[in-house]
């Protein structure tokens, strides 16, 4: 009888020390995707700003242009008929009228870029959602690990002994898990202190 509880509780220690084994792998895992993903929004961010300021820089250019170009069109006819300086109006009209394209082109270039960046922060928040519901699987399997009878060693010392080295092994996981936790908070924070949950720039609606 003796050697079937303790047989018992082997095969039971056994297969809690495999599961404690598991969380701590996992726990390695999923604090290096969060440290990728924290890097990864830092960068999105960086970028994202960047392409709004050139984005607005664009936007004020697109308009100082049309009134130019708005201006010299009605200038034109006027100097049609008067040598050189109609001449040289013309000329002008003309140069504006390619600024004015290519900075059309280049709002709608970087209007997409910024749609890009768009799509690249909802894959962000997917895989944002994922660590949250890994570290949630992490609690459940902690909070089982956690429910050792305190006399399941019987009178086998080494069992007890490793039921207690496993119970430690649990503490120091559940704080782990704690500072994951908290380190999602503080990224997800971070991420709408910076806007990045927008949909896009609101001038990109206006274009």
């Amino acid at each position: 009888m003796t050697q079937q509880i303790g047989g018992q509780l082997s095969l039971r220690y056994e297969s809690k020390t495999q599961s404690v084994e598991k969380l701590m792998k996992e726990n390695e895992k999923l604090r290096k995707d969060l440290n990728k993903n924290a890097t990864t929004r830092d960068r999105i961010r960086d970028s994202k700003q960047v392409l709004q300021a050139e984005y607005n820089k664009l936007t004020k250019d697109f308009e100082e242009v049309k009134k130019k170009l708005t201006v010299a069109e009605s200038k034109a006819p006027k100097f049609a008929g008067s040598g050189s300086k109609g001449y040289n109006s013309a000329i002008t009209s003309r140069m504006l009228e390619s600024k004015l394209r290519k900075t059309e082109a280049d709002l709608e270039k970087k209007t997409k870029e910024v749609g890009g960046l768009k799509d690249v922060l909802e894959d962000q928040r997917m895989q944002e959602n994922k660590l949250n519901k890994d570290v949630e699987r992490l609690q459940e399997q902690v909070e089982v690990l956690e429910r050792f009878p305190l006399g399941a060693g019987g009178s086998d010392p080494n069992t007890v002994r490793e039921l207690q080295l496993t119970r430690l092994t649990v503490a120091r996981l559940e704080n782990e898990k704690e500072e994951l936790n908290h380190l999602i908070k503080t990224a997800n924070q971070k991420l709408r202190n910076h806007g990045l949950d927008e949909n896009g720039p609101s001038t990109s609606e206006q274009v």
